[in-house]
């Protein structure tokens, strides 16, 4: 893992922030020089993008318990049978280990790979056993189910997301445009930190 980490991970980072570094240096030459220019690229990027349509649907009622509601017993049944189903497949017949060796994992990969299907197992074992609970619920104390599900069953309102999408800030531009000069020599300085740190980095692996 400390292979890896060293050999593909660091390196990547310090790319990226070689980028980075140039495109700030890049911006802030820009900002020094020439700030007609900089406003133009500004008002290039500044788009203004209508969400209310795009996201109308997401107001949108749907019911997902008419069945559950209507057919409870058949309903219950189907859901035990499957999160049984689910349940022994997954502690008695899944063998991590040989499906690890089936994907053919890379053995410097190997450990990351084991934690992350032993965390999907676990989450996938209670998740069927909630459904275990909940289709045991629905066979025999369907009021019951109906109670828990007048609980959870409540409105989520979006137009505050909506609402929020749609602000307009242009605090950040005004702050650049009125103080140019101090932010550009920051820019500046500030990437090529930035440019000469990666680049040394880079040459020690």
């Amino acid at each position: 893992m400390d292979l890896w980490m060293k050999h593909i991970t660091l390196p990547y980072v310090e790319s990226l922030t070689l980028l980075f570094g140039v495109l700030g240096f890049l911006v802030s030459l820009v900002l020094l020089t020439s700030l007609d220019l900089m406003k133009i690229i500004s008002n290039f990027f500044n788009k203004q993008v209508d969400v209310d349509r795009k996201f109308k649907f997401l107001n949108t009622y749907v019911r997902a318990d008419f069945l559950f509601s209507r057919y409870p017993l058949y309903s219950g049944i189907v859901l035990s049978a499957a999160s049984l189903f689910v349940l022994y497949f997954l502690c008695f017949r899944l063998d991590l280990l040989v499906l690890i060796h089936k994907m053919r994992v890379p053995e410097k990969l190997q450990m990351f790979v084991t934690c992350l299907l032993h965390s999907m197992t676990l989450f996938t074992k209670l998740t069927a056993g909630v459904g275990l609970l909940s289709g045991v619920l629905l066979i025999f104390c369907p009021s019951f189910f109906k109670k828990i599900e007048s609980k959870v069953d409540y409105w989520i309102m979006t137009e505050p997301l909506e609402e929020k999408l749609n602000e307009i800030h242009k605090d950040t531009d005004t702050i650049c445009f009125l103080h140019s000069l101090l932010i550009g020599i920051l820019g500046v300085i500030s990437s090529m930190f930035l440019i000469i740190l990666s680049i040394s980095n880079l040459l020690h692996y």
